[in-house]
C-alpha cells in the first residue's frame, strides 16, 4: 500500500512587536488604542494546544478592519496545564506582550506603527520580530 505525504508550508504574513511593559493588559491596550487611533477590545482568552493534552490560555485584545487585525496577546499565560509551559513564546520570557499586525491599510503602515507605540511611556522596550526566526512560531497561528 503506497503512502501519500501531506507538506504544507505556513505563511506568517503579519508583523511581530514584541513589548515589554508593567501596565497591566487593559490599561497597554487602551493607551495602543489612543495613541493608534484603534479600537482593541478584549476578545476571548485564547487556548493553545500542545501535544500531550497541554494547553495555555493567553490574553487576547483585537481590532479588526476591513483589510487588517491587531491583536494584543500577554506572553505570560492567565492559565496552564503544565507548569514547564507558560509563554506563549517561550524563547522570549522577557517580552510580557506581543502585538501582531495582520494585513495594512494606507493607514497603517509598519514604521508608523512603531513610532507610536515607541510614544507610550509605559512601554519600556519595543522589539520587532520576524515570525518565521521563532522557535515557537506556530503559537502564533491565530
Amino acid at each position: 500500500m503506497s503512502k501519500n505525504k501531506l507538506t504544507y508550508e505556513i505563511d506568517f504574513d503579519f508583523k511581530l512587536f514584541g513589548l515589554i511593559s508593567y501596565a497591566k493588559d487593559y490599561k497597554l491596550a487602551w493607551l495602543i488604542n489612543e495613541h493608534l487611533g484603534i479600537n482593541l477590545v478584549k476578545d476571548d482568552d485564547l487556548k493553545i494546544h500542545f501535544v500531550k493534552n497541554h494547553h495555555i490560555l493567553v490574553s487576547n485584545f483585537k481590532f479588526e478592519t476591513e483589510h487588517s487585525i491587531f491583536r494584543l496577546l500577554k506572553n505570560k499565560a492567565v492559565e496552564f496545564s503544565n507548569p514547564k509551559k507558560t509563554f506563549l513564546l517561550p524563547e522570549l520570557p522577557d517580552f510580557d506582550y506581543f502585538m501582531i499586525v495582520q494585513g495594512f491599510d494606507a493607514s497603517f503602515q509598519k514604521g508608523e506603527i512603531k513610532k507610536q507605540l515607541s510614544a507610550i511611556k509605559e512601554i519600556q522596550l519595543l522589539n520587532v520580530f520576524k515570525p518565521e526566526n521563532l522557535t515557537s512560531k506556530e503559537n502564533l497561528i491565530l
